[in-house]
């Protein structure tokens, strides 16, 4: 379509975007926890940027949308676990999403999807403003993510977009879609780690089905992505299991409000669950600081501070994976000497993977490691960062 034509049907199309925008007021999105994880341990770890489908019109809960199924899916095709957020909102376009991804923390996402909404082909933008908007943003996720990190744009076609709100795009606007979509795989194809793919389904299915097909399609191109990233020694699961810097893990505990806060009612059920799945007489939620631990939770009533000499959880934080100590009094481990033998911890992130503290089950004696349900203990430790979320909220 030529400038002159794209500019008598703008009004029109303007004014049919403006009757959608009001439409979203009314139609469901998830208020929870913005994100869902696969079962398994050694997750993937992905994020959704962006508006369309990474908003999820039409559900209440990331479980049920784009998040959710991409998670069970890619955990199904890996056989690891997975950890899928989005940061979504239907404003994210343009200049404002450069803006979003800029002050985000990017290092610690294997690969980051860019997900574009409905507006600029409904609106009938500029393809060549498009292009410029979108070759900015991945390049400012290129120098913010890990080297070896990869972006993945993702599209969908215009009619499935906006299939949660009942209307119809108009032939115009499907065909403007149709131009931004190779202009989005023009600029994905100037960048080395950077691929496009359309998430299709079927505009006629009902919400969950469709956010489940699209979530099939994203997981099929997502997973030989992370296949081959997790065969490099510079990949970002290996550079996840690394120490990370205290005054980030310091930044991000404050922001929690729970050093010296009285302990919360909601935690503490989540504690109690964890030891009572372990069998073990203690459970905590620590918060490891600079010079101390903060037990948040104790089911054993133990001082809420604790030097870093005495802790167990100090070790945990500085990998991404689980710390089990089968017998702390007979092992090679830099752990402490202490009335504690048995320990297992995982560690607790914030929403961009910064490891604040650990969730840990202990006990005096020793045990048999062999068969210990790591999955069940990062389950709490996902159960407790959801409820920080709740708190922060």
């Amino acid at each position: 379509m030529n400038t002159v034509s794209r500019l008598l049907l703008s009004p029109a199309l303007v004014a049919r975007y403006a009757w959608l925008v009001a439409r979203t007021a009314s139609t469901p999105r998830p208020q929870d926890a913005p994100f869902a994880a696969g079962p398994g341990v050694d997750p993937d770890r992905v994020l959704i940027v962006g508006a369309g489908a990474a908003v999820g019109w039409g559900t209440n809960t990331h479980s049920l949308a784009l998040p959710g199924h991409v998670a069970r899916r890619l955990a199904k095709k890996t056989g690891r676990g997975s950890h899928v957020a989005a940061m979504a909102d239907p404003t994210h376009r343009g200049p404002k999403l450069r803006n979003v991804i800029e002050s985000t923390f990017l290092e610690n996402w294997d690969v980051v999807v860019l997900t574009l909404g409905a507006a600029e082909a409904l609106t009938l933008a500029s393809p060549r403003a498009c292009a410029r908007h979108l070759d900015d943003l991945v390049r400012s996720v290129l120098e913010r993510a890990r080297p070896t990190a990869r972006v993945v744009v993702a599209t969908t076609p215009l009619t499935e977009a906006v299939a949660s709100f009942g209307i119809s795009a108009g032939a115009v606007a499907e065909r403007h879609a149709a131009v931004l979509a190779d202009v989005s795989r023009q600029v994905c194809a100037e960048h080395a780690r950077v691929t496009h793919v359309e998430l299709t389904g079927g505009p006629e299915h009902e919400t969950d089905r469709r956010y489940e097909d699209w979530a099939g399609v994203l997981a099929d191109h997502v997973a030989p992505l992370l296949a081959a990233q997790r065969a490099r020694t510079d990949s970002p699961q290996r550079a996840r299991n690394r120490p990370q810097p205290v005054a980030t893990r310091l930044a991000a505990i404050a922001e929690t409000g729970l050093v010296e806060a009285e302990p919360e009612a909601a935690l503490q059920a989540i504690t109690d669950r964890a030891r009572e799945t372990f069998e073990t007489d203690g459970a905590a939620f620590d918060l490891v600081l600079d010079d101390h631990q903060w037990n948040v939770i104790s089911t054993l009533g133990s001082a809420r501070r604790e030097p870093l000499a005495d802790s167990f959880c100090a070790t945990t934080i500085q990998s991404d994976e689980a710390f089990v100590v089968a017998d702390a009094w007979h092992t090679d481990l830099p752990v402490p000497r202490n009335d504690i033998r048995f320990y297992a911890g995982y560690p607790v992130h914030t929403p961009d993977g910064t490891r604040i503290g650990a969730i840990c089950v202990f006990d005096p004696l020793p045990r048999d490691v062999a068969g210990l349900p790591i999955e069940a203990l990062r389950g709490f430790a996902l159960d407790i960062e959801r409820e920080l979320h709740r708190r922060a909220a």
